[in-house]
C-alpha cells in the first residue's frame, strides 16, 4: 500500500502540494509517523520536496527547466520540415510554369 501513495503522490508529481493528513489516513498511520515516513521517503528518493509543518502539507518543486534541452527537442526536426516545405514548394511552382 505505501508503494501505492509513493508512486501517485511523490513520484510521478502529479500533485505539487498534497496535505500530510491525507497520506497519513491513506498509510493507516499517525501524522508524525507518516511525515517522518515522507521524509525518508524525500531523502531516499532525493526529489525535490519539503515539508511545511505549519501548513501541514508537503510542497513538490518542479524541476528546473534544461534550456539546451528545451531547444534542442523543439528544434529537432526543424531540418526535415524545411526539405519538405522546399519539395512542396517547388512542385507548386512546377505546376504553375506548366
Amino acid at each position: 500500500k505505501r508503494q501505492g501513495i509513493n508512486a501517485e503522490y511523490m513520484g510521478c508529481r502529479i500533485h505539487s502540494v498534497f496535505d500530510i493528513g491525507l497520506v497519513a489516513e491513506k498509510l493507516g498511520m499517525d501524522r508524525e509517523k507518516a511525515e517522518i515516513w515522507i521524509v525518508n521517503l524525500i531523502r531516499q528518493a532525493r526529489l525535490d520536496a519539503r515539508i511545511d509543518s505549519q501548513a501541514n502539507q508537503v510542497i513538490m518543486d518542479s524541476p528546473a527547466t534544461n534550456v539546451y534541452q528545451e531547444v534542442k527537442e523543439k528544434t529537432k526536426l526543424l531540418g526535415v520540415k524545411t526539405v519538405m516545405l522546399t519539395e512542396q514548394l517547388s512542385s507548386k511552382f512546377a505546376t504553375m510554369k506548366k
